[in-house]
């Protein structure tokens, strides 16, 4: 699958990009047939345990995935040396693959003129503690902006005070122009996406994990709405 799988999906409304380390990790074939009529893509964090905490997915893993999807696969890649796993990573099926800025300006550099190379659509990711402006040299060669927001590698956190704030700075950077927010500001409910929806404009991409019910944040954000519908999560 080349760049256009990811530059192809939807300006007009929320991207789900679904997240497989919160599936059940010895179910992950029938997690995605089951999440799949909902997802825009599959997430995958690869982990080498040195720039994340965690030991996370693989290129071999992700081969014996690509055959149960045709969804793009969207890897960020939390390790230190990003460009000695990209020629597997091409290899496994992987469409999207996200570096972080943090890794160096030479490392991170060079491993998106790699994936372009490739003919995969490349992305820029950016830790909790990163500021938004450290993107700005990369913008132009990237697809997709990945701002963090909560600490790295680690699961069932809540989401940090300021991600609001740091996806409007990135709308800002972006030149997304302003649109009217469809949310009321003053729902109270456990699910952030009003917040983070109207901080970003158009386009965004949510990366959900297991703890949010899709069915039930579709019912919240969308009442009436059919699955079916061009809207969705």
């Amino acid at each position: 699958m080349n760049t256009s799988a990811w530059q192809n999906l939807p300006r007009t409304r929320l991207l789900a990009d679904v997240s497989l380390w919160s599936a059940d990790l010895a179910n992950l074939a029938a997690g995605i047939e089951r999440v799949e009529p909902f997802a825009d893509s599959f997430h995958l964090d690869v982990s080498d345990a040195h720039f994340a905490p965690s030991l996370l997915f693989f290129p071999d893993l992700i081969r014996a995935l690509r055959p149960h999807t045709k969804r793009p696969l969207h890897i960020h890649l939390m390790v230190e040396r990003p460009t000695i796993m990209l020629e597997n990573l091409v290899a496994s099926g992987a469409d999207v693959i996200t570096v972080h800025a943090e890794v160096g300006k030479s490392e991170a550099t060079a491993a998106i003129e790699a994936i372009l190379r490739a003919g995969r659509s490349a992305g820029l990711a950016l830790r909790l503690d990163t500021p938004v402006a450290a993107s700005e040299p990369y913008l132009d060669r990237v697809d997709s902006l990945l701002l963090l927001g909560t600490g790295l590698g680690v699961k069932g956190q809540d989401l940090a005070p300021d991600a609001c704030d740091r996806l409007a700075s990135a709308a800002s950077l972006l030149g997304e122009p302003a649109r009217t927010c469809p949310f009321d500001r003053r729902w109270r409910h456990p699910f952030p996406i009003p917040c983070l929806f109207c901080a970003a404009r158009e386009p965004m991409s949510l990366c959900l994990g297991r703890s949010y019910s899709i069915r039930r944040i579709w019912s919240k954000l969308f009442p009436g709405c059919a699955r079916s519908s061009r809207i969705y999560l």
